[in-house]
């Protein structure tokens, strides 16, 4: 008995640390970024990563690729707080302050409550989050910085295999690779594509989300749907109608509602 009370301490200490650690990451990043050291804040997400090389080296590109969502979403995060820093001239500085605070603190639960979580859904959650965060900070980067199109739609291809991976892992999917990389070049044509335009939406001249990002994760969704339905025999021909008709209303209702212009 006084072992198991021991263990159970023990647990219940090395659970409080591990939440504190990452509760101190989301804050030490907020804070690194509005004293203008985003090279540091980057360094720190990565090194908070430092458990996927505590094993034998033959296992690192397994825990690379099982933690592909997690490094995304926390880097990307950091770059959209570092771009909402640079709205140095905008009157709504108290605004912007609010929307780094809100996107830390939602870091702060990804760490503790969301990237623990290893159910069906939570996994698809994690993939959309990655794949919708990580397109928000890589297309404005590209805008801001005016990064060359092909080195764009490489990152792209990249984010979107390692998000259909994470989101098949949770199932004995036996084409894996098959659909990722199937998945992955969809996404990037689709990259291609919209990057010949110039849509981007923003909210309160704080945040701009390009049109891609809401496409593609319009798209994953629904598609990720389907695929669950079949994976738990629960799809049928009508229902497969109701999913591809509301992604479709969804992207034509995106598409009559933009502003067209050819970027030659």
């Amino acid at each position: 008995m006084q072992r198991i009370r021991e263990l159970t301490n023990r647990f219940k200490l090395g659970h409080f640390i591990h939440f504190s650690q990452n509760i101190i990451v989301a804050v030490l990043v907020l804070v690194l970024v509005k004293l203008g050291l985003t090279g540091v804040a980057l360094t720190l997400v990565l090194i908070s990563k430092w458990r996927i090389f505590a094993v034998q080296p033959r296992y690192w590109f397994v825990n690379l690729r099982a933690n592909g969502a997690d490094i995304i979403v926390g880097l990307s995060l950091v770059s959209i707080l570092y771009l909402m820093n640079q709205n140095i001239e905008s009157e709504n500085q108290d605004l912007i302050l609010i929307s780094q605070a809100i996107l830390a603190f939602f870091y702060a639960i990804w760490l503790v409550y969301i990237k623990p979580k290893s159910s069906e859904i939570f996994v698809a959650l994690q993939s959309i989050c990655a794949l919708f965060l990580g397109s928000i900070a890589l297309f404005w980067v590209a805008e801001m910085k005016n990064l060359p199109e092909t080195a764009v739609i490489l990152m792209v291809w990249m984010m979107a295999l390692i998000a259909a991976r994470h989101f098949l892992s949770s199932y004995e999917e036996p084409l894996i690779r098959a659909i990722s990389f199937g998945w992955a070049l969809i996404v990037a044509q689709l990259a291609w594509l919209l990057n010949r335009w110039e849509i981007v939406y923003s909210i309160s001249g704080i945040v701009l989300i390009s049109q891609f990002s809401i496409v593609v994760t319009v798209l994953a969704f629904y598609c990720g749907l389907a695929y669950h339905m079949e994976k738990t025999q629960k799809l049928s021909k009508p229902k497969l109608i109701k999913i591809m008709s509301g992604a479709c209303a969804i992207i034509l209702m995106i598409i009559i509602l933009s502003d067209w212009k050819v970027d030659i």
